[in-house]
């Protein structure tokens, strides 16, 4: 199989963090045109029970909507710990980061409790870059340099819950990222 997303592992940086079909919906009234949030992506829709099942009570998880095609299938997997719930995108349907820490993911969204939250944002202070995302929310991006490869990572907070999408930018540039990023922004929370 050709190795097309190099080797970094985001959990060697972050223990949860994703990469991620436009889905973008509009109501008409009269001549006004109003873009509706979007579901997420179907690729997702295999996890959507574990996520609702595993989702800490105090936490919403948005996914994106739009994830770019890739020339190998992605498959979701779910992993819950302490600050929160990953979702983990791996082109081996095999990977489940609950039970293989070590699999290759090639990206994630995390959804983390505010104190958490918190903490990778000092950590990460000074490498944070500001940056507008959707719904006029404030994002902070981040690249890291692994030395076989970078990851990409945006975070924000919205309704009382950080969230973090992170991606190995080999697979993905950085308009296409956050592309994804803001189509998560404007998604619904799960219910």
């Amino acid at each position: 199989m050709k190795q097309i997303f190099g080797r970094p592992r985001l959990h060697d940086f972050l223990r949860f963090g994703i990469l991620l079909f436009p889905l973008q919906n509009f109501l008409w009234f009269g001549t006004l045109l109003f873009p509706l949030a979007a579901q997420a992506a179907p690729l997702f829709d295999a996890v959507l029970p574990d996520i609702q099942q595993q989702l800490p009570g105090d936490l919403q998880m948005r996914l994106p909507s739009y994830v770019p095609e890739q020339p190998e299938p992605l498959y979701p997997s779910v992993d819950v710990g302490e600050t929160g719930l990953v979702v983990y995108l791996s082109p081996d349907p095999e990977c489940d980061r609950g039970v293989q820490p070590d699999c290759l993911t090639v990206g994630a969204a995390a959804v983390m409790h505010l104190a958490a939250f918190a903490d990778w944002q000092q950590r990460h202070q000074a490498e944070l870059t500001p940056i507008e995302l959707s719904n006029n929310i404030t994002g902070r991006y981040l690249t890291v340099d692994y030395g076989a490869g970078e990851i990409r990572y945006v975070a924000w907070q919205q309704d009382q819950t950080g969230y973090v999408l992170g991606a190995v930018a080999e697979g993905i540039s950085p308009d296409e990222f956050l592309r994804v990023a803001n189509s998560m922004v404007e998604s619904d929370p799960l219910e």
